[in-house]
């Protein structure tokens, strides 16, 4: 008869089979709210493309790139901080004794987390020790910690106002639009971090997908009815009403949620029938421990700081495209074109990626940065090395498609969505150069998302210093590309490409490193189970297709897919018809051959 797992094993393994059941379904829901919002942002662009100017495009592009700077470098390294800390229900369990100091009706109420109580989700606290303040110290340091990117944000839009009144003699439009609403979505951020560190995804796709449809309805209804076609300043009028309707929605659905019983039970484990005081459980205290009184906990404080450097440097070479456009000084409707070929090149990549890269990042992070015994983090390791696996797999299959059979269709696409004048321009080209960037791009997320979920100080000031060269190499191959030779946009992506695959190699090495090193707190037989793993599943040649039938389909359909778009897709729309034929043909056999 076989011998019956330990019970400290069947225990370490729940919270990662918890932690994993939650990110699935929350990736689950991240998909749903990604393909709503990106498919209805593609849709409205569509739309508002053929009343408007590429100029206006442009405009727009400069006007996200400072209202995304703004949240990013005000959010990002708190919210890359609070995933290293459990949820308001279980970062309270363990040894460390701390407290929380409040005021009420004057007198200064003490409540200590004492050593050796227990603090399991299945104990429930009543109404009155909520209004005593006996607030979960968890909670209440995310509270504390999420109450900056605020600050951070009023900060960065009066410097960014100081600069363009100093240095600038052309004002944007509307800039000051995008400023507010960044401003108004920051207000909003503790409720953000309290909904997502206690893992209710479909709290936040519901909100942010009610954001997002009074987004496009308010600048689709006043691109038709108020505005003038072909109006570049009106077009930028749209777009920029829409983004302030975004943010004052995603605030008062936020609000809202929060107030609805159900919801604060479950973040607080209150009694069933007790009512959630609501703005008792965001307001700012201090926090007492052996180390002294403080409002921001020194820990998540020292992550925080860590990843700002590491955000910031994320954010140029994320967003590095459009500052490369805008220091080579090229023309608004050069701006504008590659915004459309960024958006329709990148549709399925956001779509798809980026929930799979925040399910993955929060739940590595949960479960690797966890504390437990040997038996513990060697299922941890065992289940993370899997789910890493299974995703960069998927990635390097679909990115297949992409590089095979995509770059042959962005001339009948582009006529199918703009019209014949814009497929008669570079974009279709442009566009197909971007086809090979996305694999790039689906790969890199995952692996960067395990290093920042993972990673410890140490590790996070290396990956920024990696970053700051490939900074600085992206820069001089972009200016090699588009200044020197001449390339334009499609010198833009390949500086991309270069610095995105330099950044996935420095990603793997760690995650290589991760798994295969001797200071993870293994005993040696358990490293050398978890060794076997990572050989098994995460070595590059384990990643890439083994099949060699499904090669030669692939090589196969783009020789097919580019004979058939040289010889029927320019000559009537009957032969972009049997084109795309081609296309769905090809699609099928390697499909199958997968």
């Amino acid at each position: 008869m076989p011998d019956s797992a330990p019970p400290h094993s069947k225990q370490g393994a729940a919270p990662a089979n918890h932690a994993l059941s939650s990110s699935l379904q929350g990736a689950a829901y991240l998909l749903i709210l990604q393909f709503t919002s990106r498919i209805g942002t593609f849709v409205l662009n569509n739309l508002i493309q053929r009343r408007s100017t590429l100029a206006a495009f442009g405009q727009v592009s400069d006007l996200e790139l400072y209202y995304s700077t703004v949240l990013f470098l005000s959010r990002e390294n708190i919210r890359m901080a609070l995933l290293r800390s459990s949820s308001a229900t279980d970062s309270d369990s363990g040894d460390d004794a701390g407290e929380v100091l409040s005021e009420q009706e004057g007198v200064t109420t003490s409540i200590r987390k004492r050593r050796g109580e227990s603090t399991s989700p299945k104990q429930y606290m009543s109404r009155e020790q909520i209004t005593t303040k006996s607030i979960p110290l968890g909670h209440q340091k995310l509270v504390n910690l999420s109450l900056v990117p605020f600050i951070l944000g009023l900060l960065l839009t009066s410097l960014f106002c100081l600069y363009r009144v100093i240095f600038s003699s052309a004002p944007i439009p509307y800039l000051s639009t995008y400023f507010l609403a960044a401003l108004i979505e920051l207000i909003s951020e503790p409720l953000y971090i309290i909904i997502q560190t206690n893992l209710l995804y479909n709290i936040r796709v519901k909100i942010e997908g009610l954001a997002l449809l009074a987004k496009c309805a308010t600048t689709l209804v006043y691109s038709y009815i108020f505005s003038p076609p072909h109006s570049t300043r009106h077009s930028v009028k749209a777009f920029a009403l829409g983004q302030l309707v975004y943010a004052i929605v995603l605030l008062g659905a936020y609000v809202q949620s929060i107030q609805r019983p159900e919801v604060g039970r479950k973040l607080l484990r209150l009694d069933s029938g007790e009512n959630v005081p609501l703005w008792n459980l965001f307001m700012p205290r201090k926090i007492a421990d052996d180390k002294g009184h403080f409002y921001l906990d020194p820990y998540l404080a020292s992550i925080a700081w860590t990843f700002t450097g590491q955000s910031a440097l994320k954010h140029v070479l994320t967003e590095g495209d459009k500052m490369l456009l805008g220091a080579f000084q090229m023309s608004e409707e050069q701006k504008g074109a590659y915004k459309l070929v960024s958006d329709l090149g990148s549709l399925i990549a956001r779509i798809l990626y980026q929930p799979l890269e925040e399910m993955a990042r929060a739940y590595f992070s949960k479960t690797l940065t966890s504390h437990g015994n040997s038996e513990t983090k060697k299922h941890n390791f065992q289940q993370s090395i899997s789910l890493l696996s299974t995703l960069l797999r998927a990635h390097i299959l679909l990115g297949l498609y992409f590089v095979f059979l995509a770059p042959n269709y962005t001339t009948t696409l582009v006529q199918i969505l703009y019209g014949t004048a814009k497929a008669s321009t570079d974009i279709p080209s442009v566009l197909a150069t971007y086809c090979y960037y996305v694999p790039l791009m689906g790969f890199n997320g995952i692996a960067e998302g395990f290093v920042q979920g993972v990673s410890d100080t140490r590790g996070l000031q290396k990956q920024s210093g990696y970053m700051v060269g490939f900074s600085v190499v992206f820069a001089l191959i972009g200016y090699l590309t588009m200044v020197i030779l001449k390339l334009g946009s499609v010198g833009l992506i390949l500086a991309n490409m270069i610095n995105m695959a330099l950044r996935s190699g420095i990603a793997y090495r760690y995650i290589k490193s991760f798994f295969l090193g001797g200071a993870n707190g293994l005993k040696t037989v358990d490293q050398i189970v978890v060794k076997h793993d990572f050989m098994r599943q995460l070595t590059v040649s384990r990643l890439l297709p083994q099949n060699p039938a499904m090669w030669v389909g692939f090589v196969i359909s783009c020789g097919t897919t580019y004979w058939s778009k040289a010889e029927f897709e320019a000559r009537s729309r009957s032969g972009m018809l049997l084109h795309a034929a081609f296309g769905g043909l090809a699609g099928i056999v390697v499909s199958y051959l997968v």
